[in-house]
Formats: structure tokens, C-alpha cells, sequence
């Protein structure tokens, strides 16, 4: 144990003996009590003159006569309520007065204090004081409005009996709270601290009426509560603030009953009051060190805030006033939808954490997003300073920012970037890092389209595709009519030389046309095509000579090879050249229905191909040329 507990724990074991009853005085000698107290000046009592006194003279010779005791509404440690009926004017009442027994010769003056201090507290939170007298046995008896209802710890303790189903319970509590606030607020403008105030010292009435009860150990600023002297504790210990633990009626003030008002607020968040322990050493060395709370996330930021503020251990970090702190609950109760729309979309928010994390399609992750952006948003628009939303907000931008870095779209990650609640400086410069390659990856792609379908470059692309096809066309149409004509035999050998020559021709051609040809990438593309295509005629005519194979097969082989090479180049490259695909498959047909007539089949397709790959580039170049403006007058308008 440090040395500050141990001072601690002497302070605190000598105020508690304080807590002893004083010597038993008799109830005949009461009134000479009273006499006592008001001729040494007790404000509490000489304040307002010989009236005390003469009220309840007027009340032992008729008060006790119009009262009919009922039966037993409650008791505490003292005192004792009873339910009466006020026959001059036909209502119930409650009467309190002391237990039998109770021999401290302050109890009197306790209950007689509370009732001049209640009585003075004219308000419609505080329980209202009808009149003061003396019961049978010369005691003070006060006789106060009956309540009807149940007492608020009872609904703490079970929400179930606030008896309407559609109020939150904490909405609920927080507005019996704030009329609590109010009653306090009031009493501290009379220079009246209440020092017990706790869930069990507040009525509910039947019609939701909020009454604060019990100010028996109330004091006026700068005098001992209930009367007594320096040194005693009082309080209930569950609830009690720091300086309440020191019996030094100076150490308290307004402060105190804004700390007991924060520990019903922490009863009402928990389920418990603030401190609680084993034995009331434990509990009175928690209620001195009133530590910081930690609350659970079913409790808001704010509300948890507000709790932690006005159980400050230090009474200067406390809110000033029972006002003040009303005022932060009803800011929180505004803010109350925006919480509510902030948790929402909270849980959008772990679902779209979710999905980006498993990698689902775009249209599950743009759908969870924009719930839970939407959600953030609009808890943002009801509070501004909904920090938890704005935290939410940036998170689930962060989240959908890298989301789009990662897919490679740097536009929609900048639109994104610009709601940001703060700059993010790292992103900005990832998303302008991959817009510029995006960007310059788009204009070299752009480039080359424009080089690509330029009608310079179509017109050669035209021209060369002319000449190449020339010996393919010519060479095998004449074969084909030396055959019919001349009874002229094609053999493999004479294929091999013709496919020889014609690659010399093609190289000679594309060596020629190279320089010219090169820059526009179709073109080149091409160019290496018809090289590759030439290569492997050549290579196969080779091998079927060399074989001795049928003439007839290798042609059927050589078109489905053309037509197979000649698709995936205009896939890739030029849509233009599908017109192989039909042209070379009917070329297919005839051979199978006619083999005698493949070699002209073949060459009247090449050139059909020709033909219409030329059309359609033709057809482009127009489009694509720039049209002149019409000469003339400018139309009329």
C-alpha cells in the first residue's frame, strides 16, 4: 500500500466513526432543541423567524385530527412514510415522520430542516411540502403530496415496466434526467445542494410526473449537511463524490451534485452505479479516486464523454452547473439520428470490407459502398461534429480509393480522393502517379490508332497487299489454266520453285517498302504476317516435295492452315481480314465437291480476299479523311 492510500485510508476510517448516533434526547425536550438552534442562528431555521415553531403549535392542536393514517408507503434509515387522508379537503397525503426508536437527538432536526429547505424549493421536480407539525409524541411530522408511481431505479432496473414499448429506454432515462437536472438547477439558485440525489430518491408518477424526494441530508452552501458539524460522511457511498469522502462541509458545492447527477447517468449506461465493492472501505477508496470509466461500444462516444466529465475527480473539471450539463445531454439527443444513421452504416461498411476482401464483382462492392457512404453522409448532415461518422466516412473512402488503384482506374480513385474529409497526401500521389501512366499510356495508344487508320497509311497498307498478292493470285490461276487448257501437270517440285520465287518477290518488295511501311503499326504487323505466312508455305511445299505427298492434301492443309492463321491476325490486328474465314472455308467446300480444280479455287480466292479487305480499308480512308467546309454564302438563320 503507497503512503497516499494509507493517509487515505486513516481520513476516511475516522470520518466513518462520525457516522455514530449522538446520545439519545428525549422528546419532551425537543421543542427546547429547536429554541436552541434558532436563538445560536441556524439560517436553516431562524431565516424564517418564529414561523417554524408556530406551525406546528398550530399543527399539534389540529393537524394530527385531520389526518387519517391509511397504511405504510416506505421507510429509510430514520424516517418512515405513512399514507393518510386529509379530510377537510378529501385527498390522500403522505406523512413522514421519524421510526419509533430512533434516539439521536439530530433526527428531529434533520427532518425538520429538510422540511423548511424542501419547503422553500417551490418547484415542479421537487416533492411539494403541505404543511409541518408535530405528530403524538411531539415530534416533527411533514405532511407532503402523495405520489403515485414507482421509483426510477425500479425502471432502471427493468425497462420493461416504463410501459410503452416505442421509447428507447435511454431516451427515455435521459429525459427523466434532464428534469432531475432542472429540480437541481433550481435548488442551486436557492443556495441548496441536495448531496443524495440517486435513482432510489427520484418518483415516476402515474402521469410521467418527475418529483426529487428525500433532502434530508441537503445543506445550505457553507453549512454541515443536515445541520451537523465537520467531520461526518454523509451520502449514499454507491453514488458518492470525492469530496464527499473528506466530512468537510467546505470542500462542497454545486460541483457535487453535478458529479452525483453524472453517477445516475453512469447507472443508467451500465446497469450499476459507479462504485461497488465488498465492503465500504473498498467502495469509499474507489469513490476517492473516481477514475476515468471505460464503457462499452453499445454506449456512444459523446454520452460516455459527458458521464466521464461530470464524474471528474476534480470538481473544477466537472461542468459549472446542473445546467450545463442538461444542456450537453440535450446536445446529445439531437444528435441521437445522426448516431443511430452513423451505426448503420457502420455495418455497411464491415460488409464492404468483407467483399473487398474476398475480391467479388465490382456491382456487390458499388452497392455496399454507396449504402454505407450514403449512411455516413447523412449522420454528417444532421451533426457536422459526428466524428465517428466522418472517421467511418474516410475509412470506407480509403477502402474504395486502393480499390480502384489496385483495378487501374485513377479517375474514379480522384473522385473519391476529393471527398476525403482530410488530405491524404500518399494517395494524392499515387492517384496522380497512375493517372499520368494511365494518361500516357492513352495517347500512345491513341497515337498509334491515328498512325494505324490514317488513310496514308491504309493507301500503303492497300498497295502492298496488291503486289503481294499478285504472284499468289496470278501464279496459281495460271497453273490452273495451262492444266485445263494445255493438259499442263502440276507437281510438287514446280510448286516449290513457284513458292520460292514468290517469297524473292515479297522479300524484294518489303525490303523496298520497309522504311515507309514501318512506323504505321497494322502495317508492320502485317508486313511480319505475310512473312511468317510465305515462310510456312515455303517450308511445307518443301517437306510435301521432299515426301513425294499428295498435291491435292497438301492444298486442303494449306487452307486450313491460312484460313486459321489469317483469323487470329484479324482478331488481333485488322477486322478487315475475317473475309478470309468465309471466302477460304467455301474454298474448302469446292475443293472436296471438285480436287481437280484447287489450284484455281485457291487463287480466286486470294484475289476475292484481296478485293474485299481493299474495300473496306477504302471505305475507312473516306471516313476517316477530313471533310472540307461546303463553299458558298453562310446559310440564312
Amino acid at each position: 500500500m503507497t503512503t497516499r492510500e494509507a493517509n487515505h485510508r486513516e481520513r476516511l476510517e475516522a470520518a466513518i466513526k462520525t457516522l455514530n448516533d449522538d446520545p439519545a434526547l428525549s422528546a419532551a425536550g425537543f421543542r427546547e432543541t429547536i429554541r436552541a438552534e434558532v436563538d445560536e442562528g441556524d439560517p436553516s431555521l431562524h431565516r424564517t423567524g418564529p414561523l417554524p415553531l408556530l406551525a406546528m403549535k398550530r399543527a399539534e392542536a389540529t393537524g394530527t385530527q385531520d389526518l387519517e393514517l391509511m397504511g405504510l408507503l416506505g421507510e429509510g434509515g430514520m424516517g418512515v412514510v405513512h399514507l393518510a387522508r386529509q379530510r377537510s379537503l378529501g385527498r390522500e397525503v403522505a406523512i413522514k415522520t421519524l421510526k419509533p426508536g430512533v434516539r439521536s437527538h439530530k433526527a428531529p432536526l434533520s427532518l425538520l430542516r429538510e422540511a423548511i429547505l424542501t419547503g422553500g424549493l417551490e418547484h415542479p421536480n421537487v416533492i411539494p411540502i403541505h404543511a409541518l407539525g408535530l405528530d403524538e409524541g411531539g415530534l416533527p411530522m411533514l405532511v407532503m403530496k402523495r405520489v403515485e408511481g414507482v421509483r426510477w431505479g425500479d425502471l432502471i432496473a427493468d425497462p420493461a415496466r416504463i410501459g410503452d414499448a416505442a421509447v428507447e429506454p435511454l431516451l427515455y432515462h435521459l429525459s427523466v434526467l434532464a428534469q432531475v437536472c432542472n429540480a437541481v438547477h433550481f435548488a442551486h439558485a436557492r443556495g441548496v445542494i441536495h448531496l443524495d440525489l440517486k435513482p432510489d430518491n427520484i418518483m415516476i408518477g402515474r402521469y410521467g410526473e418527475v418529483y426529487l424526494m428525500d433532502w434530508g441530508i441537503a445543506q445550505e452552501l457553507g453549512r454541515a449537511p443536515g445541520g451537523g458539524e465537520p467531520g461526518g460522511i454523509v451520502g449514499t457511498p454507491a453514488y458518492m463524490a470525492p469530496e464527499m469522502t473528506f466530512g468537510d462541509p467546505s470542500r462542497l458545492s454545486e460541483r457535487t451534485d453535478v458529479y452525483l447527477i453524472g453517477a445516475i447517468l453512469h447507472e443508467i449506461l451500465t446497469g450499476s452505479p459507479p462504485h461497488t465493492g465488498p465492503s465500504i472501505f473498498t467502495v469509499l477508496l474507489k469513490v476517492a479516486e473516481s477514475a476515468p470509466r471505460q464503457f462499452g461500444l453499445e454506449v456512444p462516444a459523446e454520452l460516455a464523454a459527458i458521464c466521464n466529465k461530470a464524474m471528474s475527480a476534480d470538481p473544477q473539471a466537472r461542468y459549472e452547473d446542473a445546467q450545463a450539463l442538461q444542456r450537453a445531454l440535450s446536445r446529445f439527443v439531437q444528435h441521437r439520428d445522426s448516431f443511430r444513421l452513423g451505426a448503420q452504416a457502420q455495418v455497411h461498411l464491415k460488409a464492404l470490407q468483407g467483399l473487398l476482401a474476398a475480391s467479388v464483382r465490382d456491382d456487390d462492392v458499388d452497392r455496399a459502398f454507396g449504402a454505407c457512404r450514403f449512411g455516413f453522409l447523412q449522420a454528417l448532415d444532421i451533426w457536422p461534429g459526428n466524428e465517428e461518422a466522418r472517421a467511418g466516412l474516410a475509412q470506407a473512402l480509403r477502402a474504395m480509393i486502393e480499390h480502384e488503384l489496385e483495378a487501374g482506374n485513377p479517375r474514379t480513385a480522384a473522385t473519391l480522393l476529393v471527398e476525403l474529409p482530410e488530405a491524404d497526401p500518399d494517395l494524392s500521389a499515387r492517384v496522380e502517379a497512375l493517372r499520368k501512366v494511365k494518361e500516357a499510356r492513352e495517347q500512345e495508344l491513341e497515337r498509334l490508332r491515328q498512325l494505324a487508320d490514317s488513310p496514308a497509311a491504309m493507301r500503303q497498307r492497300q498497295l502492298f497487299a496488291l503486289i503481294a498478292v499478285f504472284p499468289l493470285t496470278l501464279g496459281p490461276m495460271t497453273a490452273a489454266a495451262l492444266k485445263a487448257w494445255f493438259g499442263f501437270e502440276i507437281t510438287a517440285e514446280l510448286l516449290f520453285k513457284g513458292t520460292s520465287i514468290v517469297a524473292l518477290l515479297v522479300g524484294a518488295m518489303i525490303a523496298l517498302s520497309w522504311r515507309k511501311m514501318a512506323p504505321h503499326p497494322v502495317n508492320r504487323t502485317l508486313i511480319k504476317t505475310l512473312i511468317v505466312l510465305i515462310g510456312a508455305l515455303w517450308s511445307h511445299r518443301a517437306l510435301v516435295m521432299i515426301a513425294g505427298a499428295d498435291i491435292h492434301q497438301m492444298f486442303m492443309s494449306e487452307l486450313v492452315m491460312i484460313t486459321a492463321g489469317l483469323t487470329a491476325v484479324a482478331l488481333a490486328v485488322d477486322l478487315a481480314l475475317l473475309w478470309g474465314l468465309p471466302i477460304y472455308g467455301a474454298a474448302m467446300v469446292v475443293a472436296l465437291l471438285w480436287p481437280e480444280g484447287i489450284v484455281g479455287t485457291i487463287g480466286l480466292s486470294n484475289l476475292l480476299i484481296f478485293t474485299m479487305v481493299s474495300m473496306t480499308w477504302r471505305r475507312r480512308a473516306l471516313s476517316s479523311a477530313p471533310q472540307e467546309a461546303p463553299s458558298g454564302p453562310a446559310p440564312w438563320r
